[in-house]
């Protein structure tokens, strides 16, 4: 009988250990990728959820200057960008790495914030929306 030789039963064994060892592994592996899947989908809602309180205030400098700082972080977070970068800087690294809406949103909130003009109702909204595009986007 084939079980009962002693080289087979070994054998058996060796496999039986190596098929339990990478079935473990791929579980432990897989639990490790949903957690951070999980992480990852929730991670960005803070920033969704400030843009909302953002909403909610009725002066276009201190939306603005709100944007600006939620922008900001959020580029360090996700892109492990400094803050100190300008808002052309920043355009220009998402335009070499095919990032072209990103690239635009950085060049109209170069021009809301360094241009010095009045920001309108308009501007703003138009803002918002954006991020709020690119927040969806990840």
């Amino acid at each position: 009988m084939i079980i009962s030789d002693p080289l087979n039963i070994i054998a058996i064994l060796i496999v039986a250990i190596i098929v339990i060892t990478v079935i473990y592994t791929l579980l432990k592996t897989n639990r490790k990728l949903r957690e951070k899947m999980i992480y990852e989908k929730y991670r960005f809602l803070i920033y969704k959820k400030k843009l909302e309180e953002i909403k909610g205030l009725k002066d276009n400098k201190i939306i603005l200057k709100r944007i600006n700082k939620l922008t900001k972080s959020f580029f360090k977070e996700r892109f492990n960008y400094k803050n100190n970068l300008t808002y052309l800087e920043l355009a220009e690294r998402f335009k070499k790495v095919g990032k072209k809406d990103y690239g635009d949103y950085c060049n109209f909130m170069s021009h809301l914030v360094y241009s010095g003009r009045n920001i309108d109702t308009k501007d703003i909204k138009k803002i918002i929306g954006t991020f709020e595009r690119l927040l969806d986007s990840d």
